[in-house]
């Protein structure tokens, strides 16, 4: 009987790593727009597809270099 709460609450941490892995992603990396990344997570990660938005907005580089013309 004990066993039944050891699945459940391994499979329940284990989603919730995986629902905010975008929002810690984005965390660990400093990207200027983790607050918005987790923000937009919480609130539409759900749909998958809202998921997925910020799983790849949280590894965009935002260090881009643009060329200075003289």
């Amino acid at each position: 009987m004990i066993w039944h709460y050891v699945y459940f609450w391994f499979w329940f941490v284990f989603l919730a790593v995986l629902y905010f892995m975008p929002a810690v992603i984005a965390i660990m990396r400093a990207h200027p727009n983790r607050f918005a990344i987790g923000l937009l997570n919480i609130l539409t990660g759900w749909t998958c597809i809202g998921w997925i938005v910020t799983l790849v907005w949280a590894f965009t580089d935002q260090s881009r270099v643009v060329p200075v013309e003289d």
